[in-house]
This record gives structure tokens, sequence and C-alpha cells, in this order.
């Protein structure tokens, strides 16, 4: 659990799969399929749980152990604002 006071905002973001989300270095990695499990792109440590046909949702940490959150969800603009809007 990520204490909402260590979350610095959350972003709509689906090319963020599409660029591919790096090293994978524990779970499980398909290109275009899944994404579940811990990740480092460009130095920042991600943890991801995304499946095709999911929306993302990026969430920016600090203070924790991931520098993101890379989750799939139905309606990531609804839940990147109720994020944003909650912190």
């Amino acid at each position: 659990m990520v204490p909402l006071s260590h979350v610095r905002g959350a972003t709509d973001d689906p090319s963020f799969i599409q660029h591919g989300l790096g090293f994978r270095s524990g779970g499980t990695g398909f290109p275009g399929l899944i994404a579940e499990g811990h990740f480092r792109k460009n130095g920042d440590r991600l943890f991801a749980s995304w499946r095709k046909g999911d929306q993302v949702v990026v969430i920016e940490l600090e203070g924790e152990k991931w520098d993101r959150l890379v989750i799939g969800c139905t309606n990531a603009k609804s839940l990147a604002q109720l994020i944003n809007n909650s912190i």
C-alpha cells in the first residue's frame, strides 16, 4: 500500500506501454499482451500490472521502493483525475 502523501501525480498515458517498460527484473512480460511485475526504464524502478485491452495510468511516486506504478484499468482518464484531485 502506498500512502497518498507519497503520490506526486497520475497521468492517463496510453503510449507508456507502447514504448516498452524496459528491463524486466521479476514477473511476466510479453510486449503488447501483458506486463506484470518489476521493470527498470531509464534508471527508474517501475511496478506494472497491465494486460492487453486495458487503458494505462502512470502514477508517479516519491519516497517509495518504486518510482512509478503502471496500472491497467478500464477508464484511465477518470482514475488519473481522481488520484490528482485527492493529492
